[in-house]
C-alpha cells in the first residue's frame, strides 16, 4: 500500500470549492469556499504554444492533501498565484486518508 510522509505536505495552495444554494427568489446562487491547506505538488507536465502573439504556458500538476469531504472537478486550487482547474480527484482516501488530485492551469500568459 502507498503512503503518503507527512513531511511532504510542505506548499500551501488554496482550495477553491463551489457550492450552489437557492436564495429566497428560487434562483441559484453560487458561493466560492477558500481553504488553505498543506499539500505535496509537483509537476506532471508543462507546454508552451504562441498563439496570437503571446506565449501561453499550460502545466499539469499533481497535489497530494489529506481527504476532504466536497471536493469533485468542479473546485479549483489556487497554487503559487496560478488557478488551476481539477482534472481528476481520487474517489476513496488513499493512503491513509489522503487525496491526489491532479489540476491543469488555467490559460496563463508569459
Amino acid at each position: 500500500m502507498a503512503s503518503v510522509d507527512p513531511g511532504e505536505l510542505r506548499y500551501t495552495a488554496e482550495l477553491i470549492v463551489p457550492r450552489r444554494t437557492i436564495d429566497a427568489n428560487g434562483h441559484y446562487v453560487t458561493d466560492d469556499v477558500v481553504t488553505s491547506v498543506r499539500c505535496a505538488a509537483r509537476a506532471v507536465r508543462a507546454t508552451e504554444t504562441d498563439a496570437d502573439g503571446a506565449v501561453h504556458f499550460v502545466q499539469v500538476m499533481q497535489f497530494i492533501l489529506r481527504w476532504r469531504e466536497g471536493v469533485t472537478m468542479d473546485a479549483s486550487i489556487r497554487f503559487n498565484g496560478v488557478r488551476y482547474e481539477i482534472d481528476s480527484v481520487d474517489p476513496v482516501p488513499w493512503a491513509g486518508g489522503f487525496m491526489r488530485i491532479r489540476a491543469t492551469s488555467v490559460d496563463n500568459v508569459v
